[in-house]
């Protein structure tokens, strides 16, 4: 048994019955947790499909059922369901698998009163039965007349000739459906023959495509296996032949380290030499250097010595100079206090000390440095033999 749990709404809930089962039996049961009432109803596709209006049943709270199909006919059945109000329901399935029975190939005989129905409503009649609750009304009892009058024969006549008419219909029916089925059986048959021809040329081309891929993949990995493999063998070599070069290098290297410090007592003894002949030469290099610095000391003094005449002399020149300029000075002061005999003896006692400050300098000697053979007392009487001639 099978329990599902569903939330009901104003929606409809739709639930599959039997799936792709065509021969079963199923019973069904509809309890709601809370006991509230719900819509219910069973429908075929096909019904559901033709948009006709769909009935729904009221449920108080249960409800349940069994729907019974056995005549190899496939209808897919659906349970309906849905609740004015959120509700929650449980729904228990169970459902087993039912042989194909055999069609009849006369019908039974039904009563008078039955109506006359069409083919297909009776076989949906045999496979469709109604929900079984306590809302269901029984079935009707048939009631049984037992006056025989002409009315009740007229009846019965009519009644036979229905019958004839439905024995009549129902042969057609079967005799039309053992020929769909003869025709089905016959399409089976081709589909299968065209399904095997299909399915045995795919499996042919599947193995030569599978044979073809196989082929290339084989040749595929042994192309890269002679690959690997020679790259694995020429890496072999290198490997091999590594230490042997490696020790040749290395040998190489040795020979030459050798060969350097074998070289080497003898790049020292001949830097050694040339050491000792720059030693050697040191001595007389420095006496050489000497004999010429003293050369250029015993020189010295001559250069000194001209160097000193030649400021001497030029030394002398500038005195004369100054002299020359100093007594052209006193002269225009002494023509300028013979002619104006207004001039002031005290401007020209300033001018002449002015003429004598800038002769002197603070350690007494002239203002020229490069002097330093005049000493100023000289001038001083000459200035002070001006003064007491312009006193006079």
């Amino acid at each position: 048994m099978t329990t599902t749990v569903y939330n009901l709404n104003s929606i409809k809930q739709l639930i599959d019955l039997n799936g792709d089962r065509t021969n079963f039996e199923l019973q069904f049961k509809i309890d709601s947790t809370d006991g509230s009432p719900f819509d219910v109803l069973i429908v075929t596709q096909e019904m559901l499909d033709s948009g006709q209006e769909l009935i729904y049943q009221k449920a108080d709270g249960s409800i349940g059922g069994n729907i019974v199909a056995d005549q190899g006919l496939y209808q897919n059945y659906l349970l309906l369901l849905k609740s004015d109000e959120p509700t929650e329901v449980t729904v228990y399935t169970q459902i087993k698998d039912l042989p194909m029975s055999q069609p009849q190939q006369q019908p039974q005989q039904q009563p008078q009163q039955q109506p006359q129905q069409q083919p297909q409503q009776q076989v949906q009649s045999h496979q469709y039965q109604q929900l079984q609750s306590q809302q269901y009304s029984p079935i009707n009892k048939r009631r049984k007349n037992n006056k025989i009058n002409w009315s009740n024969i007229i009846l019965i006549v009519i009644g036979v000739v229905l019958f004839v008419i439905v024995c009549w219909m129902f042969y057609k029916y079967f005799t039309k459906d053992e020929n769909i089925k003869k025709e089905i059986l016959d399409t089976d048959k081709l589909t299968h023959d065209i399904s095997q021809s299909l399915v045995s040329t795919i499996d042919e081309k599947l193995n030569n495509s599978a044979n073809n891929i196989t082929k290339t993949l084989t040749k595929t990995v042994d192309n890269i296996n002679e690959k690997i493999d020679g790259k694995l063998n020429n890496l072999h070599k290198e490997m091999n032949e590594l230490p042997n070069k490696f020790d040749n290098k290395l040998s190489d290297n040795l020979n030459e380290l050798n060969e350097n410090i074998s070289k080497l007592p003898v790049k020292l003894s001949n830097n050694l030499n040339e050491l000792n002949d720059n030693i050697s030469k040191l001595p007389s290099q420095l006496s050489g250097n000497l004999t010429e610095l003293n050369d250029n000391i015993s020189k010295l003094p001559s250069q000194l010595s001209d160097n000193f005449s030649k400021l001497h002399e030029q030394f002398q020149g500038d005195i004369e100079k100054n002299n020359g300029l100093i007594s052209e000075a006193i002269g225009n002061t002494l023509n300028k206090a013979q002619l104006s005999k207004s001039t002031d003896l005290d401007s020209i006692k300033s001018q002449l000390n002015d003429i004598s400050v800038k002769l002197n300098n603070e350690d007494g000697q002239i203002k020229n440095p490069l002097s330093k053979s005049l000493n100023k007392e000289n001038l001083k009487n000459t200035i002070k033999n001006l003064k007491i001639s312009s006193q006079l």
